[in-house]
């Protein structure tokens, strides 16, 4: 499925309860998970999620130059094969579940236990992905809607 085609499926995903999620999804949310979505290579990405409680896998990494600063990522891959051979532990039970790219930006959003993702788009290739920070996804977005939002308000309002 496309990346328009994803931006529809949260647009009807979005809760019809008269308030304008809807509208501010498919014109000011969907362009900017749209925009992060094109930099990436594919519309789909395996992520590890652990089959016990279905949460995806997080890893937790250190700085070598700075003691004390940590991230915590999510990996995210274009071959499914690529996410099973990322497994840190073989004993783990987890599935590489596929999920289309749209989704894996939106869910970042929300995810207050995450940093950022880290999408590998080339086979084989662990060392070189392109990293979407959540803190920057989320001030995209409340830029755009609070954009959004001005340009709702009637012009002859007085």
């Amino acid at each position: 499925m496309d990346i328009d085609a994803q931006i529809q499926v949260l647009v009807a995903d979005a809760p019809q309860d008269g308030s304008h999620m809807p509208r501010a999804i498919a014109e000011a949310i969907g362009p900017i998970l749209a925009r992060y979505a094109r930099l990436l290579a594919s519309e789909h990405y395996y992520i590890l999620q652990t089959l016990d409680r279905g949460d995806w896998l997080l890893t937790t990494v250190r700085s070598r130059t700075q003691p004390g600063v940590e991230k915590r990522l999510v990996y995210a891959f274009a071959k499914r094969e690529d996410a099973i051979c990322s497994q840190p532990n073989a004993d783990m039970k987890v599935v590489a579940l596929s999920v289309p790219v749209v989704e894996v930006i939106w869910r970042l959003t929300a995810m207050q236990s995450v940093d950022s993702i880290i999408f590998f788009d080339k086979p084989g290739n662990f060392q070189s992905g392109t990293e979407v920070q959540r803190d920057r996804l989320q001030t995209d977005i409340r830029s755009e809607l609070e954009r959004w939002q001005a340009s709702q308000v009637p012009s002859n309002l007085a």
